[in-house]
């Protein structure tokens, strides 16, 4: 076994030392090749390790270090697919790659890590027992732009005017035909761009987005945005205000309705950029539109020599892609007239040279132009009305549909219905009928993805998916074949059977399933228009109550409650059963977005509908969203009783969850109205009974109440030892909004026992976190959080700054102080007060009120 022995730095140690040398350190990039050496996609590998995509990307670039729990997973995953052996190729060449080995080297990795940041943690916090100091959480990746799985070829007068474009101009437009190559051209020049903005370039989807009022919700995801009570339109605006990034918008022009939205974003981050690819201009001030014209091609009737004709980019675009299927194929005299021909018949069009390209498989460039001359000109007779290249593209597609099978075409067309992508899975729910059988559908795929008329994803399990020019031209083939209702009928009974799935409990297993509904996003909302369209009420209510947990933990509140609301003021036979549940989520999501009037109302007709069937279960989950709802109004009484109504029916169905949930519930009740005894009872009970059945989100809540409760009681020791058990929870979980909410409650304590270092650290840490999730309530929160430790360490005047800073986004996004920190909130500022003196307090909160937002959180983030 031979290991890699990088130059040391005495201060970094090697595996850092590497990295700043040469890129990525070494364990990182011994991750992805083990990844790579299966084939294996980071979507398709995140899935195997239960990790998040984004995760897995930090580790593989060397932005995060996988924990000692990552460690035993990756570890277990690696013996499965038998990658503990030697290798001879690439990043592992000459190593035996051992359990033994890839621990020591991340052992090291995490060594190296924890000295790089020494200098800038908290002074003690290297000495804190093991379990007592939480890594601060690794910077989030710089860009998502996907990494590009072909050559780039040509185009270089766009990429000089682009360039010089995104240089001087906030709104640029890349506008063409369909499959004119916008959007690879877009990737390359949003990735020549990134070294210029210090928050990255980030890619934004929107094929599979049709309502324009949907393109907010579609950034905030990729951007990562949480949704807050505010619109989204609004978090996404407060989120880039004070971030330098390039926002690369894709498929623009059946969302064209959005583009006063992009001039908003723009007025509100004047750092910010924005790329678009659009079919058409958007047509608003300040644009800059950049057309991408087709690729240079010869002329075939004045050929030039061969070595020049290979120098056009459209020829040399066809070369590429034939030698992907055909490695000896080569422009020779015989050949060269035929490569031209197609080439320029195509118009210089990069898709459609490209599903020409893949025929030379079977058919050499003499037979594949004659093929095109004799075809093409009789497929344009129904679209004259289309532009020239417009046309041509549809007639190349058209071709290569011509040239399937009348078996595969059927599938073809059926699969228009997918939008975002299928698994194989799927597909057969969808596109398999009494005439087409499963087995054949596996031979259809493949003759279709070796047509390039779809794209193979090659993950865990395989995914599929449709560029978008390609998929609207199914999708005519399917409204003409009358298939049409039968297929998207059962694209939406797939849909529907997925979303009514139980949810897994709170890790490794929920984040998949997450994750998988997100991959699926696109499809729910294709079913539910359906649903609406064809005023099918009762399946489209089905799906949206489904999705309502989905939508809540993913940051898609705004769209849910929409859905929501719009089936239910649709008109349809909808059972009683199905319209109370989806008024209780309705109700639910409404509440989560602070509109609390609808929210109360719904809940309220959920309730009337559930008693009125005589559904206790249905009652009582009821019951406790409106206590719930009851505690945020502070009608404490009110909700106690119906905490107490719903105790009742869970205990006579038997239902220990349920019981653990109201249980708990009344204890928060209770702690709020000052009766702490009952309500410490009543948590450490929901506990119990909560980690009897393995209840983990549970369990957490009522930690973290108890926490409060034991706090108040001056029980310092036995908080801190609460609130550690509930961190613990959530590092398990890995959920970064448990681990924020628990790191600033469990500062506070920490800094009330005296232990401010570690206070400051776990404060720090839960601002990062919120502050890279988007939650500016988070925000506020751990900024005065860090405040009030600071007080007490002696730094009035910096304490005053962000105290300052801190109010002012509160008053921004109009957020109440919880009742529970008013005294520590007065107590804190009136010690700086008292320390400073009033002019210099007046002085120090005046030039806090001042700062930007993003100066306000590296000065809270610097050491003490």
């Amino acid at each position: 076994m031979t290991q890699e022995q990088p130059k040391n730095d005495s201060r970094r140690g090697p595996a850092m030392a590497q990295a700043s040398a040469a890129g990525p350190p070494f364990w990182s990039r011994v991750l992805r090749a083990l990844r790579e050496a299966r084939g294996i996609t980071r979507e398709g590998w995140a899935a195997r390790l239960g990790y998040g995509r984004s995760t897995v990307q930090r580790w593989e670039t060397g932005a995060a270090v996988p924990d000692a729990t990552a460690e035993e997973v990756i570890l277990r995953v690696c013996a499965d697919l038998g990658l503990f052996r030697s290798f001879d190729r690439g990043v592992l060449q000459g190593h035996t790659v051992t359990p033994e080995w890839l621990r020591a080297l991340l052992a090291e990795a995490r060594l190296d890590a924890a000295a790089s940041s020494a200098p800038d943690l908290p002074p003690g916090a290297a000495e804190a027992p093991p379990g007592d100091y939480i890594p601060a959480p690794a910077a989030a990746p710089r860009t998502n732009l996907p990494a590009p799985l072909t050559s780039f070829i040509g185009r270089e007068p766009e990429l000089e005017v682009g360039g010089r474009l995104l240089a001087t101009a906030r709104l640029v437009t890349l506008t063409g035909p369909g499959g004119s190559g916008k959007t690879r051209l877009a990737l390359e020049l949003a990735a020549r761009a990134l070294p210029g903005f210090a928050d990255g370039a980030w890619f934004v989807d929107l094929s599979g987005v049709t309502d324009p009022a949907l393109v907010p919700a579609a950034i905030a995801h990729v951007l990562g945005v949480q949704e807050t009570r505010t619109p989204v339109l609004e978090a996404v605006k407060g989120f880039l205000r004070d971030r330098a990034l390039l926002l690369v918008l894709d498929n623009f022009e059946q969302v064209s309705a959005a583009a006063p939205t992009v001039v908003e974003l723009l007025q509100a981050a004047p750092r910010v950029k924005v790329l678009v690819t659009s079919r058409a201009a958007l047509r608003v001030r300040g644009e800059h539109e950049l057309p991408v014209p087709p690729l240079p091609v010869p002329d075939p009737r004045r050929l030039p020599p061969v070595p020049a004709l290979a120098e056009y980019a459209g020829t040399a675009l066809f070369l590429d892609r034939a030698r992907a299927v055909r490695p000896d194929f080569a422009l020779t005299p015989d050949n060269a007239r035929a490569v031209a021909e197609i080439c320029a018949r195509l118009d210089g069009l990069p898709l459609a040279i490209e599903l020409a390209a893949v025929h030379v498989r079977i058919l050499s460039p003499r037979l594949l132009a004659a093929r095109l001359e004799r075809r093409l000109p009789a497929l344009t007779g129904g679209m004259r009305d289309l532009p020239t290249r417009h046309r041509t593209l549809a007639d190349t597609i058209a071709w290569s549909y011509d040239l399937l099978s009348a078996e595969e075409q059927r599938v073809f067309r059926r699969l228009g219905a997918f939008a975002g992508g299928w698994t194989l899975e799927a597909a057969e729910a969808v596109c398999t009928d009494d005439a087409l059988e499963g087995v054949r559908l596996v031979e259809a795929l493949n003759a279709l993805a070796a047509s390039s008329l779809i794209i193979v994803e090659h993950e865990d399990p395989p995914r599929f998916r449709m560029l978008q020019t390609i998929r609207e031209y199914a999708q005519e083939r399917l409204a003409e074949s009358g298939e049409a209702a039968a297929v998207f009928r059962r694209h939406r009974d797939w849909f529907l059977r997925l979303a009514e799935q139980p949810p897994p409990q709170p890790g490794t297993e929920q984040r998949a399933w997450l994750e998988r509904l997100e991959r699926e996003h696109d499809n729910f909302r294709t079913a539910l228009t359906w649903c609406l369209a064809e005023g099918d009420v009762a399946a489209g209510l089905r799906l949206a109550a489904a999705l309502g947990r989905f939508w809540y933990e993913h940051g898609h509140v705004a769209e849910g409650l929409e859905w929501l609301e719009r089936l239910l003021a649709a008109d349809g036979d909808v059972p009683a059963t199905v319209r109370a549940r989806a008024l209780a989520q309705a109700g639910w999501l409404a509440w989560e977005q602070g509109a609390f009037e609808r929210a109360g109302a719904r809940l309220m007709e959920s309730l009337e509908l559930y008693r009125r069937l005589h559904d206790l279960h249905g009652t009582a989950d009821t019951l406790v969203l409106l206590g719930r709802y009851l505690q945020v109004c502070a009608d404490w009484d009110g909700a106690l009783a119906r905490l107490e109504e719903a105790l009742g029916l869970y205990q006579e169905l038997g239902d220990p969850l349920g019981v653990a949930e109201a249980v708990g519930r009344m204890g928060f009740t209770l702690y709020a109205k000052g009766e702490w005894e009952r309500a410490a009872a009543l948590c450490e009970e929901s506990i119990a009974l909560r980690r009897r059945h393995g209840d983990q989100f549970g369990t957490f809540d009522a930690l973290c109440v108890l926490a409060r409760i034991v706090s108040r009681r001056q029980e310092s020791a036995r908080a801190v030892e609460l609130y550690e058990q509930a961190l613990a929870l959530a590092r398990a979980a890995d959920n970064e909004r448990w681990l924020a909410d628990v790191l600033v409650e469990a500062g506070i304590q920490l800094s009330r026992t005296g232990a401010h270092q570690r206070a400051l650290a776990y404060q720090q840490q839960s601002l990062t976190l919120y502050h890279r999730r988007g939650t500016r309530a988070g925000v506020v929160y751990a900024l005065d959080a860090i405040a009030g430790t600071l007080v007490v360490m002696g730094q009035a005047e910096r304490a005053v700054r962000l105290f300052a800073a801190a109010e002012t986004l509160r008053e921004a996004i109009g957020l109440p102080r919880p009742p529970a920190f008013r005294g520590i909130y007065q107590r804190v500022t009136e010690l700086a007060r008292r320390t400073l003196g009033e002019e210099s307090f007046a002085a120090a909160w005046a030039a806090g009120q001042a700062l930007p937002l993003d100066e306000a959180i590296t000065e809270a983030l610097r050491g003490p």
